[in-house]
């Protein structure tokens, strides 16, 4: 009896640090990302220039929003830079674990808003890093920041961060 009670906490532990999410890892549906859908957000993209004096950069921008399959099309245009409009989607693997191929490590719902943070490693500025991205869905309010944590180094920098309202 003890033997089989040691066997399945040694079972249980390793478990736990196989890398294989918890059955309480957040979760997030396709569901959860519709709230942003819609063709009418403006905003401003504020990121950290890459060269001295690695100040902040403001530009305006404007956002499309449409449901894909598993996630969402983010149309950006800036008025001021053209050159620059794109298009992006971010994915949502099946299990909901994985958004835009990184691991969701949180999801809080606070009213209507819903915040995501995912991690995943990174190379940022020529350097191993640790990338978190912070999602902020909700009726009348959109963004998503960029954060990382250089290795060796204590603090995250927010390296971009779009803000957008409706």
């Amino acid at each position: 009896m003890q033997r089989t009670v040691y066997s399945a906490a040694i079972a249980l532990l390793c478990g736990a640090c196989s890398g294989f999410p918890s059955q309480g890892a957040p979760v997030v549906a396709a569901n959860d990302l519709l709230v942003a859908v819609g063709d009418d957000w403006r905003g401003t993209l504020t990121y950290r220039d890459y060269s001295p004096p690695h100040g902040d950069v403001t530009l305006q921008v404007e956002a499309r929003v449409k449901a894909v399959a598993d996630g969402l099309s983010i149309s950006l245009h800036y008025p001021c830079e053209p050159g620059a409009d794109g298009i992006s989607e971010l994915l949502l693997t099946e299990s909901g674990r994985v958004f835009d191929g990184e691991a969701v490590i949180s999801r809080v719902r606070s009213g209507d808003t819903l915040e995501i943070v995912t991690e995943a490693a990174c190379e940022d500025d020529d350097r191993p890093a640790t990338c978190r991205h912070v999602y902020t869905l909700a009726p009348k309010q959109l963004g998503w920041r960029k954060l990382v944590q250089f290795a060796g180094d204590g603090e995250a920098v927010r390296r971009n961060e779009y803000t957008f309202s409706r």
